[in-house]
């Protein structure tokens, strides 16, 4: 997860030049486009906002189940399985530290 990354690729969808009517994303909410993306550049600024203040109070990324809730959003599925992994990771952005991605992945341009 890279915020930046996420943020450029919620903002191509958010844009006029992405044309469709409606997304069905991985996780989070499904429907027009506009409300699904916009849903989801929510959730990822609520979790950067938790994250990156909580990174700046020196608490223990390793508490990140006690500081990481973000209740708002825990009645979407993928809450308990990915939220947390969310969290972790853009407090570790916060703190400057690398996460290390997937072996032999890569962006597709197009």
């Amino acid at each position: 997860m890279s915020l930046k990354g996420w943020e450029a690729s919620l903002d191509s969808l958010l844009g006029n030049r992405f044309d469709a009517d409606s997304l069905v994303p991985g996780h989070g909410v499904i429907g027009p486009r506009i409300a699904a993306a916009g849903w989801a550049k929510r959730y990822l600024m609520d979790a950067w906002d938790k994250a990156s203040t909580t990174a700046s109070w020196g608490t223990s990324e390793l508490a990140f189940r006690e500081w990481g809730d973000l209740g708002a959003y825990e009645e979407i599925e993928f809450y308990q399985e990915c939220h947390f992994m969310n969290i972790r990771r853009l407090y570790r952005e916060a703190k400057g530290i690398k996460t290390i991605g997937r072996p032999r992945t890569r962006a597709l341009k197009y």
